[in-house]
């Protein structure tokens, strides 16, 4: 048989293990004694033993085949105690004994194959658990990933809706405040010569603080860098001069591999964003350059389609545009609308004296001091060859006056600031405001007729003919 410090590899000594070992050992001593005391009381010979069956049955539940070790103390106990009683052994004993040592084994066997399979059904249940935990978080995932994809592709729907940038830029920045959940932040474009905002979004700024945002070396410095290094991932820092930023994030926004913009964004708490939060604004502003990108092209197209690319006047075409608008509002809102017809006067004199080259300068030249002549919104076209006209809405007379006094004396300055006296610019001008229906109709001609009227005076004045020679 094993030595008893095999035997005593069954105990498990931890807490409970002691109390189940106590408890047995009590169980044990009441069997003996009861044992005892049954058969010296009642006369009942040793091999009436059956109180040893508790403890034997105990221990097999408990410690498994290990119980037989019980079994065998109970046993031996048993057959030396017939043997002192009766001085002989006795077979019964010996029967008793083997039954002791089989009961224990089988009710071990049967105890271990209950408990383990109670240990794999709790191994099975746990494992249960956290596929159920993996899958909740997978499903968290998902969710998020699911609830990401909505965003871009809401966002990838609004920056499609329109080749409008600026609306483009409010859209994105509308939604990936949702999203992000940023205190404040916008969109900015810049000219990449001057370093000027030309289309710009915001969230919650000020005027003030957008108009710092160009005197803010962290900025300034943050475009710098962007520029220099081509930087396409978000970068982190304090950027904008706020005051109660806590943590502020950039993402430069790239077109044609240039820099052309930076996406800023802060948060008045916390000391950094979330790496989804970062994905999702860098994905964002992925999307918004090649919305801006489409918006800028489609935008350079209606440039070329609308503007004359000699005198970057707007064209005939558009002209015609405007005006039926200009003119269905005025009948509308029964306001006045004005127009100014101005011819370059002997041009083909110039080109034939000074090539044609010259020509085209003085015509730039012509383009440039209307547009100075007029206000902001007020529209300059070129009509045709050495004609340019100037549509003036919700303009009276006397107001339309004021402009045409404006462009003679702006010409008049002009010829004074020429250094080579051989090249002069004139311009023979006529105007005419209208306000009723059949006069709107008749505005063009009206204006041309007054037009060709101050041209004839000029020519006039000089003693020349149009076929005449000369430096004036």
């Amino acid at each position: 048989m094993p030595g008893w410090e095999s035997m005593l590899k069954f105990i498990d000594w931890d807490k409970e293990g002691k109390y189940r070992l106590f408890i047995l050992g009590a169980i044990l001593v009441v069997s003996v004694l009861l044992v005892v005391w049954v058969n010296i009381y009642y006369g009942i010979d040793i091999v009436y033993s059956h109180f040893f069956y508790i403890p034997i049955i105990i221990a097999g539940m408990w410690y498994h085949r290990k119980a037989v070790w019980v079994a065998a103390l109970l046993g031996m106990f048993h057959i030396i105690a017939g043997y002192v009683l009766n001085g002989v052994i006795v077979s019964s004993t010996l029967i008793r004994a083997a039954m002791f040592i089989i009961i224990a084994f089988v009710v071990g066997v049967i105890s271990e194959k209950k408990d383990k399979f109670y240990d794999e059904l709790k191994i099975s249940e746990q494992k249960l658990q956290q596929q159920y935990s993996g899958l909740e978080g997978q499903h968290k995932d998902l969710r998020q990933k699911e609830d990401e994809l909505s965003v871009l592709f809401e966002a990838a729907q609004l920056v499609n809706s329109t080749l409008n940038i600026r609306q483009v830029l409010e859209s994105v920045v509308d939604l990936a405040q949702k999203v992000v959940g940023f205190d404040a932040g916008g969109i900015q474009l810049f000219d990449r010569d001057t370093r000027e905002a030309v289309y710009q979004a915001i969230y919650n700024y000020s005027p003030d603080q957008i108009a710092n945002l160009k005197h803010c070396q962290p900025f300034r410095d943050l475009l710098e860098n962007f520029d220099k290094d081509l930087i396409i991932e978000s970068v982190e820092g304090r950027f904008t001069c706020s005051l109660l930023s806590k943590i502020e994030m950039a993402v430069p926004m790239i077109i044609n591999s240039d820099i052309y913009g930076v996406w800023f964004v802060e948060n008045h708490t916390g000391d950094h964003f979330a790496t989804d939060r970062k994905k999702i604004l860098v994905t964002l502003a992925s999307l918004t350059s090649s919305a801006v990108k489409n918006a800028w092209l489609y935008e350079r197209t209606m440039f070329v389609a609308t503007v004359d690319q000699l005198t970057g006047l707007y064209n005939r075409q558009y002209f015609d545009h405007v005006l039926e608008m200009e003119k269905e509002k005025a009948r509308l809102i029964q306001a006045p609308l004005s127009l100014i017809m101005v011819d370059v006067n002997r041009l083909k004199y110039i080109n034939d004296t000074f090539g044609h080259e010259m020509g085209d300068h003085i015509l730039k030249e012509s383009a440039a001091l209307l547009k100075r002549s007029v206000r902001k919104g007020e529209l300059v076209f070129r009509y045709g060859g050495d004609e340019m006209v100037i549509i003036l809405a919700d303009s009276n007379y006397r107001e339309t006056s004021k402009v045409v006094k404006r462009i003679k004396a702006n010409i008049q300055a002009w010829n004074l600031a020429n250094i080579d006296k051989n090249v002069f610019l004139h311009l023979s001008i006529g105007w005419c405001t209208a306000k009723k229906a059949d006069s709107l109709e008749k505005l063009v001609a009206a204006a041309d007729e007054e037009m060709y009227r101050d041209k004839a005076e000029y020519y006039k004045s000089h003693g020349l003919t149009r076929e005449t020679k000369g430096p004036r």
